[in-house]
């Protein structure tokens, strides 16, 4: 089994229907209509709408046309169908809608429709089982077999099963553009149609996520023999991103299948797996949670330096990073502020293969400044983004898997110029978009928490122990009594008085009171009568 991620275009609409317009007239051009409708109506209602908490649905959609007549006649029961139950048991949660329907080309089978829905329902064994046993390998009016359009199958799903919601949608199919490379005229421009669907996969922003697994999967039919399967798992919508990767590399369908998914797209976000050791220095520590998120306590805010160590393993299957330069940068989160230079070493990569890893990466974060939010603060903690770059980043293929691929679809036919040597001519394009990819981003959670020296609350301290000086030694000073000389009938006196304080004093011509106020000397009067 074999994964690998891919970053789509900018304008599908119009890449898509250059194609059908360049390639083949008016052929697609119905194609293109409901690609239109697709994205510039489903894609905007999609993303205006309210996130609900329920499982996504998931369409297993089974090629039926003549190029899967192996498959579909060679001990089915025993290899192909008991394969793909084996695949929806393992892909599908239980309590998710699915649905199971064959899909050829619209018009080529009278009466009926591509996709054809043979199931819609809980995810139960025996209807699964039932429901794939109905897929039929049906034949034209002429009596040949049906011909197979990916894009017209893919978008009809969208458009009429899934009624434009979002959900998990995988093909089953041998991405073929006819059996040993043989074509009828009255097939039409089958090349064409298989270009469009690289093209939808590729270009669509709708499509948030592309993963696949090319199978090694005998058969031998009655009128060909075919080598393998390839299985896609295309995720419609943004939320359905996450549960289609999460699925693809569940342990239940490690179990079942060899090789990780193949990541097709976007192979521009987190290529890269970031395990940090933990670290202390003084009052500094770094460390990593259970879910992969950093966090950096202690960092001083006038000034430091973190300098931590961890290892940098590709989950690019099945890429080789041939060569790339790393790059680091720390954003902050909204509404926090913080100036910070990120350096990692080594600097750059150089044939990293897949699964592999990149050991003792030093990853040093310089804080020149953070401010306080309030002015007694003496802790904060900054969260934010550690981003690490590949840039002038190119991409190969592992060698076994160019051999996996050349034993699956066979080599000997004329080489084409848009795929590698490494690889077999026969090779859906999907698998070689890798090319066109430069530059990478991982982003992790990195919180920075940042300590401040205490001097605003030391001043205020000393402010309020200088205040409750003065404050008590005015309430001393104010009420101690204190010496004034006096002057009574004449004679000098000296005498102790406290503010507002009366004291009576015998003089030589009668009794007299001595009266302080708040301030100054006292006052002497005589006594009254």
């Amino acid at each position: 089994m074999v994964a690998v991620l891919f970053r789509g275009g900018d304008n599908c609409i119009s890449s898509y229907g250059d194609l059908i317009r360049r390639r083949s007239g008016t052929l697609l051009r119905k194609a293109c209509d409901l690609l239109a409708v697709v994205l510039l109506t489903v894609v905007p209602l999609w993303a205006a709408a309210p996130a609900v908490a329920r499982p996504l649905p998931h369409v297993f959609l089974i090629q039926n046309s003549g190029w899967m007549e192996p498959f579909l006649t060679d001990h089915r029961s025993e290899k192909f169908d008991l394969a793909i139950r084996a695949f929806i048991a393992r892909t599908s949660p239980a309590d998710a809608p699915i649905v199971v329907a064959s899909f050829n080309k619209s018009g080529d089978i009278p009466g009926r429709q591509s996709p054809n829905i043979v199931y819609r329902g809980p995810n139960t064994p025996s209807a699964v089982a039932g429901a794939i046993a109905r897929v039929d390998l049906p034949r034209r009016k002429d009596g040949r077999l049906a011909n197979s359009d990916y894009s017209e199958a893919l978008l009809a799903t969208i458009k009429d099963v899934l009624q434009t919601g979002t959900g998990v949608i995988f093909m089953i199919t041998n991405n073929k553009s006819a059996p040993n490379g043989r074509e009828q005229p009255e097939d039409g421009p089958v090349a064409v149609r298989t270009e469009a669907f690289n093209e939808l996969l590729k270009t669509s922003d709708a499509i948030s996520r592309i993963v696949a697994w090319p199978l090694r999967f005998p058969a031998h039919g009655k009128l060909f023999d075919e080598r393998g399967l390839v299985i896609y798992g295309i995720a419609y919508g943004g939320s359905a991103s996450e549960p289609l990767r999460s699925e693809s590399e569940a342990a239940p369908l490690q179990k079942l299948l060899s090789d990780p998914p193949v990541q097709l797209k976007p192979l521009g976000i987190n290529p890269l797996v970031l395990r940090l050791a933990a670290g202390r220095r003084g009052d500094l520590s770094w460390y990593a949670d259970r879910n992969g998120n950093l966090a950096v306590e202690g960092l001083s805010s006038d000034g430091d330096t973190v300098d931590m160590v961890g290892a940098l393993s590709s989950n690019l299957y099945p890429y080789v990073i041939k060569t790339a330069r790393i790059e680091g940068s720390w954003t902050p989160a909204a509404n926090s502020t913080a100036h910070t230079k990120v350096s990692i070493a080594p600097e750059t990569i150089n044939d990293l293969a897949p699964m592999s890893s990149v050991a003792n990466v030093r990853i040093k974060i310089a804080l020149s400044g953070a401010q306080r939010q309030t002015w007694l603060q003496d802790k904060r903690n900054l969260p934010g983004t550690l981003s690490i770059r590949l840039v002038d980043l190119e991409l190969g293929l592992s060698p076994a898997f160019s051999r996996k691929m050349a034993g699956l679809f066979g080599s000997g036919a004329a080489p084409r110029p848009d795929v590698p040597d490494i690889l077999p001519p026969q090779v859906p394009r999907i698998f070689v978009n890798y090319k066109a990819v430069n530059q990478a981003t991982t982003t992790v959670p990195l919180t920075l928490g940042v300590s401040y020296f205490p001097w605003p609350l030391i001043g205020l301290i000393g402010a309020l122990v200088a205040a409750a000086g003065l404050v008590g030694g005015g309430v001393w000073f104010a009420m101690h009594a204190r010496p004034f000389n006096i002057s009574i009938d004449g004679e000098p006196r000296t005498i102790a008085l406290r503010p507002f304080q009366h004291k009576e004093v015998q003089g030589l011509n009668g009794t007299y009171i001595v009266s302080r106020g708040p301030f100054g000397p006292p006052a002497v009067k005589p006594k009254a009568a």
